[in-house]
């Protein structure tokens, strides 16, 4: 007599099905958790990462001063001194955008731009007020860095 097998292919099936349905719905949840930025847990990366209001506004308005003073730069046309500025404001738009990707990198690149532009000012003859403005941007970033957010601030979180 011949045994029919076809009770186990079934079982078989029906388990490789459980297991594919699994692996779906662990897949979605993980996509979930790195999509939304929901707290991952250990796992690094942007999307656990946040910055305050606060903290983001102040990066958004270096972006606009910084991309005005390019424009503004280039209107005298592109001889000297208007060629440094121009150069230095690109460096700090540079810089802002590797802060908001929450690079370390981007404030000592924005705290060393000042350094040349403060110089540039004083040779010119700018009021004090800019060269004093000047030289205190980096230090009020770092300071507004330091909001924190859930009891992390961003000046934690850059790489």
């Amino acid at each position: 007599m011949k045994q029919s097998n076809l009770g186990q292919e079934n079982s078989n099936i029906n388990s490789a099905n459980e297991k594919d349905k699994e692996d779906v719905v662990f897949a979605e949840d993980s996509a979930l958790n790195t999509a939304v930025g929901n707290d991952g847990g250990d796992i690094p990366g942007p999307a656990n990462k946040k910055r305050h209001g606060c903290v983001t506004t102040w990066l958004v308005l270096i972006f606009i001063a910084s991309a005005f003073s390019l424009v503004a730069n280039l209107a005298p046309g592109f001889y000297y001194p208007w060629n440094i500025y121009v150069m230095l404001s690109i460096g700090q738009l540079a810089c802002v955008i590797l802060m908001f990707n929450w690079k370390l990198n981007g404030f000592w690149g924005f705290a060393i731009i000042q350094l040349p532009a403060t110089f540039l000012n004083i040779s010119l003859g700018f009021p004090a007020s800019a060269i004093i403005g000047g030289l205190l941007a980096p230090f009020i970033l770092f300071f507004i860095l330091q909001i924190k957010r859930n009891n992390i601030s961003a000046w934690d979180q850059l790489d």
